[in-house]
């Protein structure tokens, strides 16, 4: 009893202290709502920037691909072919679908038993923001071996 009546009390005293035990809050505050754009802003700056690298990526794979295919038929065939010449061929198929970023030092091929093992290693790098650059490490390998 005591207590409603410290309660009651403290309700005529001030109004708006039974008003606020009853609102409720919802949604976020601007900092929030800042902070989760900046993040999405530089989760899609980041993609954007990247996405060039990843499309040459393809191309570089298809062009090792399409030599792997022809350097067996070369093999099935039964033509001489030398280490040379297939990195001769495979830069033209590079330079045919526009990749800049791979050259010659970043190809190698290796004679195996019954074929080559073609790989290319390189690195494509684009800036990001101000002086930061975004590297990225590729790493491919094609065997073009007789069964």
């Amino acid at each position: 009893m005591v207590k409603n009546r410290v309660r009651s009390l403290s309700v005529l005293a001030c109004p708006l202290a039974e008003w606020r035990s009853h609102q409720r809050q919802s949604g976020i505050t601007m900092t929030s709502f800042v902070m989760a754009v900046l993040l999405v802003g530089i989760g899609a700056g980041t993609s954007l920037r990247l996405l060039p690298l990843y499309v040459d990526h393809m191309r570089v794979r298809s062009a090792l691909r399409d030599t792997k295919d022809q350097l067996i038929d070369s093999l099935r065939n039964q033509k001489q072919t030398d280490v040379k010449s297939i990195e001769a061929q495979l830069m033209e198929k590079l330079r045919e679908r526009g990749v800049v970023r791979v050259t010659r030092q970043n190809i190698t091929v290796t004679p195996v038993t019954s074929g080559f093992t073609m790989a290319i290693d390189y690195d494509a790098r684009t800036p990001w923001i101000g002086s930061i650059d975004l590297i990225v490490h590729f790493h491919l390998e094609q065997e073009a071996v007789l069964p």
